[in-house]
């Protein structure tokens, strides 16, 4: 799968270099070469990590999962502001969110979640 994103985000599951390096950080692995990166099964281990330890981080909200989307996407900093007043309203941090690719991707995959539980 050779997709490389508009900010360096590589393959199925829009990996960036960072967090392939914060990934192997945690997990005592060795740091991914870029090519590795482009690898269907790299990619996914790395990915899901990321995305695992994203839903860990908000796991005091009442549905962490917008949450850790946003942070997929954007980052954690930038979800950090976007739940700086929330009130611990998935609907409210959803609303705040002010980068429109990121509303559109949490609100897909949000739906797409919803319709197969």
């Amino acid at each position: 799968y050779k997709r490389q994103g508009s900010h360096g985000e590589i393959g199925l599951m829009q990996v960036t270099p960072n967090a392939a390096r914060d990934w192997a950080t945690a997990t005592r692995q060795p740091v991914p070469r870029r090519k590795d990166l482009f690898k269907p099964e790299t990619n996914i281990r790395v990915g899901t990590w990321y995305l695992q330890r994203a839903i860990q981080y908000w796991s005091a909200k009442p549905n962490p999962l917008p949450y850790a989307l946003a942070e997929y996407n954007a980052g954690r900093s930038n979800a950090l502001r976007w739940a700086a007043h929330d009130q611990n309203d998935p609907n409210v941090f959803w609303n705040a969110i002010t980068y429109p690719s990121t509303r559109r991707y949490v609100r897909d995959i949000m739906i797409n979640y919803q319709r197969s539980h």
